[in-house]
């Protein structure tokens, strides 16, 4: 995907004439999208291996049987010895599994709607055909006047995207507190309830979580 968005990028420079009057950002972005969107409606979603997929469903069968057991998410060794697979194995079959899910994912939610990230590209893409067949100038005004809203609109695909991004590293207990004080606008003192732990430890347990996602916020804003 990130290859097919370089060779969009690539055009977009090609074509690109400053006397749009836009930002070439404004400009690249539905270049880029509808080059991924071509990839995608012509060549298919991305395209795993029948044995990558199977190792998938026998790593995934695996990982969620020992996380019952033990109590916490199983090691890749743990894995391996339960599939009989090669560790080299069992990180391919994630990695692929994880590729072809997050472009599926629900990254965020638009008027009662699940978006994911597939919705996203479609959406951008359609924008842009909205500027085919009109003239250069008709095609400026009208990047113009889209151009807040589209940028509002990536920064918030983008925030729902590290958010949730953010929420898949803490662990259970973690997660559920986040969820309940800052999703569910839940106190201390009933998110403790909930946890089976003194409001004390919620407090102290939200400063740590808040603190490590900022921490990672940062790193990833580099």
């Amino acid at each position: 995907i990130f290859q097919i968005g370089c060779i969009g990028l690539i055009k977009a420079i090609d074509h690109f004439d400053m006397s749009y009057q836009v930002k070439f950002s404004t400009y690249a972005v539905p270049m880029i999208t509808g080059e991924i969107k071509r990839f995608l409606r012509d060549d298919g979603m991305i395209k795993v291996s029948r044995t990558i997929k199977e190792n998938g469903f026998k790593v995934k069968r695996a990982a969620e049987r020992l996380s019952q057991k033990l109590g916490r998410n199983a090691t890749i060794d743990e894995i391996a010895a339960a599939t009989e697979l090669t560790t080299e194995e069992i990180v391919l079959a994630m990695e692929a599994g994880s590729e072809v899910d997050s472009i599926y994912r629900t990254i965020y939610q638009s008027e009662g709607k699940d978006i994911s990230m597939v919705d996203q590209i479609v959406r951008t893409k359609e924008s842009a055909i909205g500027y085919a067949g009109t003239s250069s100038a008709e095609s400026v005004r009208m990047m113009n006047q889209g151009s807040a809203s589209l940028d509002a609109e990536k920064e918030e695909v983008v925030n729902h995207m590290l958010l949730h991004q953010l929420l898949n590293e803490l662990d259970e207990k973690e997660r559920k507190l986040i969820e309940y004080r800052y999703f569910q606008d839940m106190t201390q003192m009933q998110v403790a309830e909930c946890l089976g732990i003194s409001q004390v430890q919620v407090s102290r347990l939200e400063k740590k979580i808040l603190k490590q996602m900022r921490e990672r916020t940062f790193c990833s804003a580099k």
